[in-house]
């Protein structure tokens, strides 16, 4: 089986070689690919270590980490005038999901709802064109018309 891999080895390399015994290369190719290989890895290396660098300070600093490292001694209290509360010791609370409504006040909440009992967003946005606002404003003034017994003039 060994005799059989080494013809097929052989033939193989032979082939190969009368494939591309016409092919040339132009003088300095070799030199200018080399040239071009190391630019891409410089470029490389600077696109992964400036990202690494600056995720490492930034969770360093998020860590509190960034500080010196606390001491094993017993710390003395802190007067009640004057409490501590450095980045490293002040408590963590988490950040709350995105939430595209909030802020927005009750009886904004309360038209947009009216609005929503009747008309659609596809609405909404024909009247945002038609008003000349955004279509959170349509939604909102047409919902005020609506709960205070109105109606959209300009109905879509």
């Amino acid at each position: 089986m060994d005799d059989r891999l080494s013809a097929w080895e052989e033939r193989l390399s032979r082939e190969l070689d009368q494939a591309v015994r016409e092919v040339r290369a132009p003088a300095g190719l070799a030199a200018a690919a080399r040239a071009g290989g190391r630019r891409r890895l410089s470029r490389r290396r600077a696109l992964v270590a400036v990202p690494a660098v600056v995720a490492a300070a930034g969770g360093a600093v998020w860590a509190g980490t960034s500080g010196p490292a606390p001491q094993a001694t017993t710390p003395a209290a802190p007067s009640p005038a004057t409490p501590s509360t450095t980045p490293s010791t002040a408590p963590r609370t988490p950040v709350p999901p995105a939430d595209p409504q909030a802020g927005k006040p009750a009886e904004e909440m309360a038209a947009v709802d009216r609005f929503y009992e009747q008309y659609r967003y596809s609405d909404a946005e024909r009247l945002a064109g038609v008003w000349n606002v955004d279509t959170w404003e349509a939604k909102v003034k047409g919902g005020r018309l609506l709960l205070s017994g109105g109606e959209i003039p300009a109905a879509p």
